[in-house]
């Protein structure tokens, strides 16, 4: 006899694995827009939209932005090397 698996048939999930799925998938979700950040900040700078502006021109946060390219850089070598 053939069972049928649980993505074809959600209803077969107790509430406790539909609440951690929804948990799990709204934190993965949460994980993605964060990681947007840095495109959405750069931007918004572009723009020069007003807090931005202030933050990364009048107290230099570019500076920070230089440090962690190299520290981005690296990262990425290393997935890169490990793919």
């Amino acid at each position: 006899m053939s069972h049928p698996y649980v993505i074809e048939r959600p209803d077969l999930q107790n509430r406790a694995q539909r609440y951690s799925s929804t948990w799990v998938t709204l934190g993965f979700w949460l994980l993605y827009l964060y990681l947007w950040t840095p495109l959405i900040t750069l931007l918004a700078w572009t723009l020069q939209i007003g807090l931005t502006r202030y933050e990364m021109v009048e107290r230099q946060g570019y500076l920070e932005l230089i440090d962690s390219l190299g520290n981005f850089s690296l990262v990425i070598l290393v997935i890169f090397l490990s793919l």
